[in-house]
């Protein structure tokens, strides 16, 4: 959703609706703390014992959200020697640099939407359909919020997906916005 969200804003005239399922943020319940957490364990292997340990266990296994010590590069440094044998070129401090830059990038510390000033919100032009999440990357009130100051926003009941009765009915419900956007986009 965050993806989406600065699509919008960046470059409106290529985005006409989205589908925002779980938008990630920050609020009450959470802080910049929960989304950093899942570099932490490749930043201390790295310092610990080294880069060549954070390859070691990149290759061992390259799913980085079943193995956060491998680091967010796993499957790259699992399927690329080339990219390997740079990586292992790296000094633990500059690897360090490199994973808290691209942790800043991918997590900005910019409540609530983190990719989009929330001032922005609306003028959003896109028509939103927004699924909300309910765990601590995907707070239900982040969602809340975005469907309160966009314009063109209308939000689902927060267990819409996890509850088995109401599954159809929200596929139905994507499929339809899906379709009217299609024809009035």
């Amino acid at each position: 959703v965050a993806y989406a969200l600065r699509i919008a804003k960046e470059a409106p005239e290529r985005i006409v609706a989205a589908v925002c399922q779980d938008p990630v943020g920050l609020d009450q319940t959470n802080s910049i703390d929960v989304f950093m957490a899942m570099f932490k364990p490749t930043i201390e292997l790295a310092r610990t014992k080294g880069v060549p340990a954070v390859v070691e266990s990149a290759v061992a296994n390259p799913m980085f959200v079943m193995n956060n010590e491998a680091g967010p590069f796993a499957q790259r440094l699992h399927d690329d020697a080339a990219f390997r044998k740079e990586a292992l070129r790296l000094s633990a401090d500059e690897y360090v640099a490199l994973i808290d830059g691209y942790a800043a990038g991918v997590w900005p510390d910019s409540p609530p939407f983190m990719s989009v000033p929330e001032s922005w919100i609306p003028e959003c032009r896109a028509a939103l359909l927004v699924l909300p999440g309910s765990d601590p990357f995907h707070p239900t009130s982040v969602a809340q919020r975005l469907c309160e100051l966009a314009p063109r926003a209308r939000c689902l009941d927060v267990d819409c997906r996890s509850n088995a009765e109401k599954l159809p009915g929200t596929i139905a419900t994507v499929r339809e916005f899906l379709r009217e956007q299609a024809a009035t986009g």
